[in-house]
């Protein structure tokens, strides 16, 4: 197990959580993930709830189903509302965002998901790198 510390932009919702070893950082490319931040993917690691000290009370939560016709839970900062956890009905996970670390140079796996029908097409991802 490793321990990792992380914040959102705003620093008032600071957590610790336990992550496995070999736990993957995963790149979501999913419609759902990118129109929820924006972004061209999201970077996650998959975690179990009782492994994060976190308190909710300063998170809001939004649910909906997703395209997959799944609910997706996610968990952000009440006053920065940066994203900070998620749960994903389809596959039973909880995922943390990667990018709330204080330190990352010890998370080196990573591969994409959702990547076939959803990327941006100028993103140079190599196959081997997928997650099915």
């Amino acid at each position: 197990m490793k321990t990792k510390k992380g914040s959102c932009i705003c620093n008032a919702v600071q957590f610790v959580v336990e992550l496995d070893d070999n736990a993957e950082t995963l790149n979501c490319h999913c419609i759902d993930c990118r129109k929820a931040t924006g972004g061209s993917f999201i970077s996650v690691i998959e975690f179990k709830l009782g492994s994060l000290k976190i308190d909710k009370n300063k998170l809001d939560s939004f649910t909906y189903q997703g395209k997959s016709g799944k609910d997706l839970n996610r968990y952000f900062c009440k006053t920065c509302k940066a994203p900070v956890y998620l749960y994903v009905e389809k596959y039973n996970e909880n995922y943390i965002y990667a990018g709330l670390f204080d330190e990352i140079d010890d998370l080196k796996l990573s591969k994409n998901m959702n990547f076939k029908d959803s990327h941006f097409p100028f993103l140079d991802i190599k196959e081997e790198n997928v997650k099915t």
